[in-house]
């Protein structure tokens, strides 16, 4: 199933009125731009929807998502969470179904919109080298921890609940010797991480100073997850 609008419609026809459900799309673009030896050998893209389903029944709790491509239907995913929440710990701290989710909606475009935009996005990256400032900083810090939940994500068989914990981010800043400001850069990924995550995206970090990083990126960021 492919179609949003369809797989919502579909999904009410199989929820139970005596549980709290809340189904939840994130629809993304993931683009890869492979510079080296001071060329472009790779430029594509991909786009992807997950379904996340959240259902809350007799005080437990369980979140489920998969990719809407590769569910067989609602009815089959819905099954799958109402026999699953029956094996979960009690949620002693459920406090509700939130009314709206608003936690992507202040996120701006922070990709190219094509190849050909990202082409030029790759070559300003590099010639900004010790010259960017903080804002540019925390939007490439933001594409790094992109770049970290997609390869999270790969570990994890497409199943970003089974992330159980990010226990620690590393962030590596090329600056100047008067630039004071890598925890703000930083934030950038930790920010993003914390988002996506929740509270299983809370984590210690360290945000590290450094006067070269490979071919003259602002930003290199590393972290550890915990996966169920």
């Amino acid at each position: 199933m492919k179609d949003w609008n369809q797989f919502l419609e579909e999904a009410k026809k199989h929820i139970p009125k005596s549980i709290d459900c809340e189904i939840k799309m994130i629809s993304s673009t993931n683009s890869l731009t492979r510079f080296a030896n001071s060329h472009i050998h790779q430029n594509v893209e991909e786009e992807v929807a997950d379904i996340y389903l959240t259902v809350h029944k007799d005080d437990k709790t369980i979140t489920l998502n998969s990719n809407i491509t590769s569910i067989d239907s609602p009815k089959s995913l819905i099954e799958k969470a109402l026999a699953e929440v029956e094996n979960s710990p009690n949620d002693t701290g459920w406090a509700g179904m939130p009314e709206s989710d608003s936690s992507f909606n202040s996120y701006k475009e922070i990709e190219p919109k094509n190849p050909e935009e990202r082409a030029g996005k790759v070559k300003d990256f590099i010639e900004v080298g010790k010259d960017f400032n903080t804002e540019q900083a925390y939007k490439a810090a933001q594409r790094c921890a992109l770049n970290i939940i997609a390869q999270a994500k790969k570990a994890c068989s497409d199943d970003l609940s089974r992330i159980k914990s990010c226990v620690k981010l590393t962030g590596f800043v090329n600056s100047t010797d008067d630039f004071i400001e890598q925890p703000k850069v930083v934030n950038g990924a930790s920010d993003l991480i914390k988002d996506v995550f929740g509270d299983n995206g809370t984590h210690t970090r360290a945000a590290v100073s450094t006067n070269s990083l490979p071919l003259g990126v602002a930003v290199e960021v590393d972290a550890i997850f915990e996966i169920k």
